[in-house]
């Protein structure tokens, strides 16, 4: 944890915040000993608030959603997946924008629930 909210790492410089493991455990209200809830709302909050997006990969913004419904926040859910980035976008072969150097990424491809640009 760092401010509040988990950390991608544990030791410096820590790097942002991470929401992985909410949407991973089982049910939605599921106890467990390994996420408390409301410093996972607080991570989630930070995500939004701090990451830049341009530094981003495709499959943060399907992560981010599934974190958000998992903490019944669908209208925040959805606003992931409709984030300004080059990042966040799909092309018509399916996959997902990274860069000219990446044409192929798959990661994000089961977050592809709209139609491509």
């Amino acid at each position: 944890m760092r401010d509040g909210a988990y950390a991608a790492i544990e030791t410096p410089p820590y790097t942002l915040p991470m929401t992985i493991p909410r949407w991973l455990l089982p049910g939605r209200d599921s106890p467990t000993p390994l996420i408390d809830r409301q410093t996972m709302q607080r991570t989630l909050d930070a995500v939004f608030r701090i990451w830049d997006w341009s530094t981003t990969w495709g499959w943060d913004y399907p992560m981010l959603a599934m974190a958000a419904a998992r903490l019944g926040r669908p209208e925040q859910a959805l606003d992931a997946l409709f984030i300004e980035s080059a990042k966040n976008r799909y092309l018509a072969n399916g996959h997902n924008y990274q860069s000219s150097r990446l044409p192929l990424y798959l990661p994000a491809t089961a977050g592809c629930w709209r139609r491509p640009r």
